[in-house]
């Protein structure tokens, strides 16, 4: 494993948490049809 590949491994959870996050403020800002 490459020292980029380890950096995306450990970093992939927090950027699908962050990502997770971020849609549900927008969604809640937008009104739901």
């Amino acid at each position: 494993m490459t020292p980029l590949e380890w950096m995306l491994f450990v970093a992939a959870p927090y950027l699908i948490f962050g990502f997770a996050l971020g849609v549900n403020l927008l969604g809640d800002k937008k009104p739901r049809c």
